[in-house]
C-alpha cells in the first residue's frame, strides 16, 4: 500500500511540475468524493496532495505547522487531529469547516463542500487507511 501511495505521489509530482497549476485545478474539478465508502488513497490523500502538500503548506520539511499530510501515518500521527468515527471532535474537520479558526486552506479559494463533506464522511466511517 505504501509503495502504491509513493508511486502515485511521484507521478503526481512529475505531472504537476510539467503541467503547472492550471492542471491542478482540472484534477481537483474531476475529484469527486462518494457519499459513502470514501477511500483514503483514492480521495483523501489525493485532495491532501493537491491542496495541502502541493502548495508546500503541509509537505514534509516545508510545513509551517507540525501537521504533515503526505501519508496516512503523518496525517494520523498526532492525537486529536483525526478522531476516527467522530468528525465533530477531529481538529482536521474543525479546521476544514472553519469551526476552529479560518477554514483551510487559508489562501485561495475555499474547498468545495463536496471535499469538506467527503473528508467528514471518511472520518465518520472510521478514518481507515483504505
Amino acid at each position: 500500500m505504501r509503495t502504491e501511495i509513493l508511486s502515485t505521489l511521484f507521478v503526481l509530482m512529475i505531472f504537476f511540475s510539467l503541467m503547472g497549476c492550471d492542471n491542478t485545478n482540472k484534477v481537483l474539478n474531476e475529484l469527486n468524493f462518494p457519499e459513502t465508502n470514501v477511500s483514503y488513497s483514492q480521495h483523501v490523500q489525493l485532495l491532501f496532495d493537491l491542496k495541502c502538500n502541493y502548495t508546500s503548506c503541509h509537505a514534509t520539511g516545508t510545513t509551517a505547522s507540525r501537521l504533515v499530510l503526505t501519508s496516512y501515518y503523518n496525517a494520523t500521527r498526532y492525537p486529536g487531529i483525526i478522531v476516527s468515527n467522530n468528525p465533530d471532535n477531529s481538529i482536521l474537520n474543525q479546521r476544514m469547516e472553519g469551526r476552529l479558526g479560518r477554514p483551510m486552506p487559508p489562501l485561495g479559494d475555499p474547498l468545495p463542500s463536496n471535499f469538506v463533506n467527503g473528508v467528514r464522511t471518511w472520518v465518520r466511517e472510521g478514518a481507515k487507511n483504505n
